[in-house]
């Protein structure tokens, strides 16, 4: 586990690093509203690309037939093919209002093009991971962060349309390796399936689109619901400094997050109840206190960080970020509990912990931003989400396994 998720995580890393590195010259060749449309594309690429494929990818490090295996990608992709287009544009209805900078039909489009992007990417990452070539996943990461900073820069006389032509650009490369990858390593001893092969893993496997699904979409929705409300509400240059904000500090969570997932769950899957919760605890207190060290110096020099490194238009971002650093830090903390339940199958309590802090984190943003959006709506965001991640995980981690009672009877 140790290796893959090292390197996984280093590859992403440096991935990471040519996206900030190249923050103070987009933060200067870009305003807000630019940031702002571009956010409005990804928010609506991110809840729809973490629900087309059923989340039968994630399964795929923890079943043993090879075969079976290769179904499960086969019916990923092929639900990537199919439900992207209807799964945007109910999202782009719900949502009610594009940018005003782009048209609906082009907002929409560009949202498609890009969710099946994400979500193939996704898929085969997964593959590699049960595969073991963590290093060719590490690579591809940092190939992608490239192509799309360089885009940027170069189109950056298209404002907006710059930034979302330099994230499609990006997309587009890292997908014909991952695709020249499969060619080389995979593609020869890939079997062919019937229908009814298909349907029969569908079935086996149900429970990852039952409640992984649901799960998976309320946690994209937990933080790419705001920018959405923000535009819908006519704010698309505040949705533009909280885009930023919050895709500096989600990023190494969620690379964190995806890192952990691909090289854990095998070793989850393999752990008594017991072991696995001693694993995860021990994990998240690793986590805690990085974490809250990083918020506290977020929340009281962000400001002045991001001016420094973004210019004086971002100073409102750097407030925000200071907020937002206290739910990016809960995020971090839940990661390896949420990691185990799903190695257990116990996507329904996740799902249930997902709804006690989606409707409370709403509520507050709804009841704020109806009278004008402020700082008042980030920090209400943040801190219900920070209170709620940092409760909910820890009463069942800390309570007995059935192992441990059997044992004391």
């Amino acid at each position: 586990m140790r290796r893959g998720f090292l390197t996984i995580l280093g590859g992403g890393g440096l991935a990471q690093i040519a996206t900030i590195a190249a923050l103070p010259m987009l933060g200067r060749l870009y305003d807000p509203i630019d940031f702002g449309q571009l956010g409005a594309v990804m928010a609506v690429v991110s809840l729809a690309a973490v629900i087309v494929h059923g989340r039968y990818q994630m399964a795929l490090p923890t079943v043993s037939s090879q075969r079976e295996a290769q179904a499960l990608l086969t019916t990923s992709l092929l639900l990537v093919l199919t439900l992207s287009l209807p799964v945007v544009c109910i999202i782009a209805l719900a949502m009610g209002r594009a940018p005003d900078e782009l048209s609906p039909l082009t907002f929409v489009g560009l949202a498609v093009l890009l969710t099946i992007f994400s979500a193939a990417l996704d898929c085969m990452a997964y593959w590699r991971s049960r595969q073991g070539r963590f290093t060719v996943s590490a690579r591809n990461a940092v190939l992608r962060s490239v192509a799309v900073v360089v885009s940027q820069i170069i189109l950056f006389a298209w404002a907006g349309w710059g930034l979302i032509a330099g994230a499609a650009f990006g997309a587009t490369v890292a997908l014909a390796a991952a695709a020249w990858d499969w060619w080389r390593h995979d593609r020869i001893e890939f079997a062919r399936f019937a229908p009814s092969e298909l349907w029969d893993v569908i079935k086996r496997h149900k429970h990852f689109p039952l409640f992984g699904v649901p799960q998976g979409w309320l946690a994209a929705l937990s933080w790419n619901g705001l920018p959405l409300v923000l535009v819908a509400y006519g704010e698309t240059a505040l949705a533009g400094q909280f885009w930023v904000a919050y895709r500096l500090l989600i990023a190494p969570v969620t690379l964190f997050g995806s890192a952990y997932r691909q090289a854990a769950l095998p070793a989850l899957r393999d752990l008594d109840e017991r072991s696995g919760k001693m694993m995860a605890l021990r994990h998240m207190a690793a986590i805690a206190l990085p974490a809250l060290v990083v918020a506290a110096i977020l929340f009281t020099f962000g400001e002045n960080l991001f001016v420094a490194f973004l210019g004086q238009d971002w100073a409102l971002g750097g407030r925000i970020a200071g907020w937002l650093a206290l739910g990016v830090a809960a995020d971090a903390f839940k990661v390896p509990a949420i990691c185990l339940m799903q190695a257990r199958g116990l996507q329904k309590i996740v799902l249930a912990w997902e709804i006690c802090v989606i409707i409370p984190r709403y509520a507050a943003v709804f009841a704020i931003v109806g009278f004008g959006a402020s700082l008042d709506v980030f920090a209400a965001f943040a801190i219900t989400g920070l209170a709620l991640w940092a409760l909910l995980p820890l009463p069942w981690l800390l309570t007995r396994s059935r192992e441990q009672e059997a044992r004391t009877l």
